[in-house]
């Protein structure tokens, strides 16, 4: 949310959200921020244009297409574990209750205890932590709790892990990972084809590639969490810069915490 600018803010993560779902793990991210704060006027602006764009998009497609407009969310109800999830493995392996269990209620309720977590986390840190590293463990909490893991989860998670956390080394560890994916992944599709099986690779070898994607974010995680609980090792902070994408948050002074 850009000083002056709540409205256009809102309506961008509007249209944003009626394309895909993750732009909604950011609004947790602004509701934590504006209760440290107390700018909750921002705060309400921006999420009454979000809601305003929203309506303007689907309304038309809920009126006049409604069971088109609803195949999405079915389908995203419905639909079963997929390539790069570690739901997959369990599955695979037959773990208890991981790999037996509706998959959609287990990455809600895992979900929904990460979320928790940042949200304790944003609380009780003792200084406001950026926006940036908020939305970065709130949209890796998603991708990791997803029973899909899309190609294009790796586009959406680079911008806000620079933001959060400008360091080479643990940015490049995940990048080779996502490259091992890359192989192993088309290896794997070439090992479930009879003609095609001897060039290709088998579940062990294809799961090292999915945890190992999972190992380096979650890494990446760890340093925000340290930076967000101690400050001064914030690279981004250590120039004297309080948040420089936080909008209105930018050197807002703490109004509620719980440290």
């Amino acid at each position: 949310m850009v000083a002056g600018r709540q409205v256009a803010a809102g309506v961008l993560l509007g249209l944003a959200i009626a394309t895909k779902f993750y732009p909604l793990m950011f609004v947790g991210a602004l509701f934590l921020l504006a209760l440290r704060t107390w700018k909750w006027r921002s705060f309400l602006v921006s999420m009454a244009a979000a809601a305003a764009a929203w309506l303007v998009v689907n309304v038309p497609f809920m009126l006049l297409a409604w069971d088109g407009w609803r195949r999405f969310y079915v389908f995203s109800q419905e639909r079963g574990i997929d390539w790069g999830s570690p739901w997959l493995f369990f599955e695979r392996k037959g773990w208890p209750i991981l790999g037996t269990m509706d998959p959609s209620l287990l990455g809600m309720l895992s979900l929904g205890l990460l979320c928790l977590g940042i949200a304790v986390l944003t609380m009780l840190a003792p200084r406001r932590p950026r926006l940036a590293q908020i939305c970065f463990l709130a949209l890796a909490a998603f991708m990791m709790t997803n029973k899909v893991w899309s190609p294009q989860f790796v586009l959406w998670l680079v911008p806000f892990a620079v933001l959060a956390r400008p360091n080479w080394k643990p940015l490049a560890l995940w990048q080779v990972a996502e490259v091992w994916y890359f192989f192993a992944i088309w290896l794997y599709l070439l090992y479930q084809d009879e003609s095609s099986r001897h060039l290709g690779i088998g579940d062990d070898v294809y799961f090292t590639a999915v945890w190992g994607r999972v190992i380096t974010i979650l890494i990446m995680m760890a340093f925000v969490v340290r930076d967000i609980l101690r400050p001064d090792k914030d690279v981004v902070r250590q120039a004297g810069i309080d948040d420089q994408g936080g909008g209105v948050f930018d050197r807002a002074p703490d109004r509620f915490s719980l440290a």
